[in-house]
C-alpha cells in the first residue's frame, strides 16, 4: 500500500491505515538542524510518534507554536516521540534554527527539515500546521492513527477564535496512549499550503 492518503474530510472516521513510507530505507534529505539524517519511523515496534508540519513564515503555524510545545511535553511524558517538520524549508537554514529557538521548539521537540518533501508526500499532508499521529511497526511500516488539525483555533483562513474549542491532536494522543483509537482519524487542517515541488521526492 502506498503512502498516499485520501483527501482529508472535515469530520469522517475510518480504520487506521498501515502504510509503507518511501523506499529506500532512509527518507531522502530528512535531517535534524545539525544535518544528521533522521527518520521518524525509527523506534521500537508498537511505539507512537507524532509529526507536525510547520513553517517559519506561516502565521497560523506560528500562532500554534505554544500549543505544539505543550503537546510535545505532553507526548514526551507518555514516551511518545514528537517531531516538527519543515516541508518548505528556506534556502538559508539558519532561519529555521533561529525560528526554532525563538518559538521554543528546540528544547521541546525534534525539529527536522524535509527539502525533498518525502514525509509530506508519504503522509498526504497538505498544509502547515498539519499533524500525523502514527504507531511504528517492525520494518518501517507505520499505522496512521490520526491526520489533521492540531486544534480548532482557526475555523478558516483569517478566522481565529479567542481559544480553541476542540483539541484534536491532544485527544488523539491520549486515546492512542491508552490503547484505543482516536474518536476521529481525520480532520481538516487550516493553514498555509505545502508547496510541493514537481521534482522533489
Amino acid at each position: 500500500m502506498t503512502g498516499a492518503l485520501a483527501a482529508i474530510g472535515a469530520s469522517c472516521h475510518s480504520p487506521p491505515s498501515t502504510v509503507e513510507w518511501p523506499k529506500p530505507a532512509t527518507l531522502a534529505g530528512v535531517a535534524t538542524l545539525d544535518g544528521v539524517a533522521a527518520d521518524p519511523r525509527d523506534g521500537l515496534a508498537d511505539s507512537l510518534a507524532v509529526v507536525v508540519f510547520i513553517s517559519n513564515d506561516c502565521p497560523i503555524s506560528n500562532a500554534l507554536a505554544p500549543e505544539l510545545c505543550a503537546l510535545a511535553t505532553h507526548a514526551s511524558d507518555r514516551g511518545i516521540a514528537f517531531y516538527a517538520v519543515h516541508a518548505n524549508p528556506p534556502a538559508d537554514l539558519a532561519l529555521v534554527s533561529t525560528h526554532a529557538n525563538e518559538y521554543g521548539l528546540t528544547n521541546a521537540m525534534t525539529v527536522l527539515v524535509d527539502p525533498e518533501q518525502s514525509l509530506a508526500r508519504a503522509t498526504g499532508a497538505k498544509v502547515m500546521p498539519e499533524a500525523v499521529l502514527f504507531r511504528r511497526g517492525a520494518n518501517k511500516e507505520v499505522t496512521i492513527l490520526y491526520i489533521g488539525r492540531v486544534n480548532d483555533l482557526y475555523s478558516a483562513l483569517g478566522r481565529r477564535r479567542a481559544s480553541p474549542t476542540r483539541n484534536d491532536l491532544r485527544d488523539a494522543i491520549d486515546a492512542a496512549h491508552a490503547g484505543g483509537a482516536p474518536a476521529q482519524s481525520k480532520t481538516k487542517a487550516i493553514g498555509c499550503f505545502i508547496e510541493m515541488s514537481p521534482t522533489a521526492g
